[in-house]
Order: C-alpha cells, then sequence, then structure tokens
C-alpha cells in the first residue's frame, strides 16, 4: 500500500499594494535627456561615391587596357563595361565639399562626356 504524506495547506499571496492610475501617469515616460557634457560623438559625414556612363576620346579602349584617369581632389576608377557608352565611371571625392557639378566640368575638360546624371551609388 503507498502512505501518502499530509500536504499543508498553501495561503494564496497577499495582494500587493496599488498606486492609483494617476500616480503611474505622472511619472515620465521617457528617460531624462543626457547632461551637456555626455553628448554622443557625431560621425565624420562620408563623402558619396558617384556613378555615371561616360564616352571616352578617342572611342571605346580596347579591353585589357584603359586610360588611367587622374584628376585632383577625386578617386576614379573606370570599367568598360556600359550599356550605353564607352566605360562606367566612379568617382570618390577626396574631400566632403566636392560636388557633382565640380566632376562633371573637371571630366569634360579631360575630353569625357557624361551620359546622364551621377548617380550615387546603389542607385538605379
Amino acid at each position: 500500500m503507498t502512505q501518502h504524506r499530509p500536504v499543508a495547506p498553501t495561503t494564496p499571496p497577499a495582494p500587493r499594494p496599488t498606486r492609483p492610475s494617476s500616480a503611474r501617469l505622472a511619472q515620465p515616460v521617457w528617460p531624462s535627456p543626457r547632461p551637456a557634457d555626455q553628448t554622443l560623438p557625431v560621425a565624420a559625414p562620408q563623402p558619396v561615391i558617384l556613378v555615371a556612363e561616360v564616352v571616352l576620346p578617342g572611342g571605346p579602349p580596347a579591353a585589357p587596357t584603359l586610360p588611367v584617369l587622374a584628376l585632383p581632389g577625386w578617386t576614379l576608377r573606370l570599367w568598360p563595361v556600359a550599356r550605353l557608352g564607352d566605360a562606367t565611371l566612379e568617382a570618390r571625392p577626396d574631400s566632403a565639399q566636392a560636388s557633382a557639378q565640380e566632376l562633371r566640368a573637371a571630366l569634360a575638360e579631360l575630353g569625357i562626356g557624361v551620359l546622364g546624371p551621377l548617380r550615387p551609388r546603389g542607385r538605379t
């Protein structure tokens, strides 16, 4: 025969004291703002990489050789792949003050025609 141990009766826990609902609303929902001496550092803006199809002086180059473009204030890369032009140009400004209009003017001085707008990389 199995013997059962007597179990002590359990009592429910005492109810917690509750605050009136108006007291809950009086507490701030958001944390207080940071003091002025604890501001977060702001990252410097990254220069935008511009991409465009271009027409090169002298027509499309031979596949393995592309002209090396040097333009003060810009880092340029050139690919022989393009839908309409001779190549695809990627331009990264060396300073945050450089603009797409300045790049277009500098490329025109080199005899390079830009087809369409200079777009930020990643957009179509």
